[in-house]
């Protein structure tokens, strides 16, 4: 428990598994947990996130450059939101921080989509193809109960409109997502202190043309509050790193085939 903010910027390279630290910037970025991270070319965008409060933060960092810039703040302060990349532009929503509007953000300025996306708080997800996909569990707002769900959504961007999609076969929260072949992976979590693991080792993938859910073989380390991802688009492998409790510093590689 308590606050394992860090402002730490590591960099790893799968060709050679290792890391190498990077330049943490800690004028422009606060330390921070459960940020929201996106890539868009060769810039990482790191919003918000949770330091005592949540955050309205917006930094830039430049793997060419190696460094860091502030950019236009987020319309409101939030962590835990869902995420993700489409079509050069990122789309934020839910989150712990109480906030239910869906935003855009591009070329530095963000757009209210005036649409609610789940209001459920701590929501892995991803963009998968041209839809952000939203996984999650049942906690809303900041010092709420953190109960495992089983129910997803998927956002549209170009009908500017949320739908609820198959349900997971298991209960989880606090997960980390990524995507590996163009598939939705949600791995690992907090199974919840009545009738299940408390660090979870599960992995369920999620067939967006068939809208089902698939339990996976298991990853090697126990773990919540993890950060996943994947090198890039249609890569064959997604990795879990870390976690907030246990401050485990073991890293998983899942390798999908197909």
């Amino acid at each position: 428990g308590g606050n394992h903010a860090v402002a730490d910027t590591d960099e790893y390279d799968a060709s050679g598994n290792s890391w190498a630290s990077k330049t943490n910037g800690p004028s422009v970025t606060a330390k921070r947990q459960y940020p929201i991270v996106n890539t868009i070319g060769e810039k990482l965008y790191l919003m918000g996130g949770y330091d005592v409060g949540s955050l309205d933060q917006n930094d830039a960092y430049s793997q060419s450059g190696n460094s860091w810039s502030s950019k236009t703040n987020m319309l409101a302060a939030n962590h835990g939101a869902v995420s993700g990349v489409l079509n050069d532009k990122i789309y934020i929503s839910c989150g712990v921080g109480g906030v239910e509007d869906t935003s855009e953000y591009v070329d530095d300025t963000w757009t209210n989509k005036s649409v609610d996306g789940p209001t459920k708080g701590y929501v892995p997800g991803m963009a998968v193809g041209d839809k952000l996909y939203a996984t999650h569990d049942s906690g809303v707002g900041e010092g709420s109960t953190i109960a495992p769900a089983t129910d997803n959504e998927v956002y549209d961007p170009s009908a500017n409109t949320w739908s609820a999609i198959a349900n997971k076969g298991v209960g989880m929260s606090r997960t980390a997502a990524f995507t590996a072949n163009n598939r939705l992976f949600v791995a690992t979590g907090w199974g919840g202190d009545a009738g299940g693991k408390q660090y979870m080792d599960t992995v369920e993938e999620y067939s967006v043309s068939g809208n089902s859910w698939a339990t996976k073989t298991v990853t090697p380390t126990e773990r919540t509050d993890a950060a996943a991802a994947s090198l890039g688009e249609g890569a064959a492998a997604g990795y879990v790193f870390g976690d907030s409790q246990s401050a485990t510093r073991d890293n998983d590689e899942y390798s999908v085939s197909g």
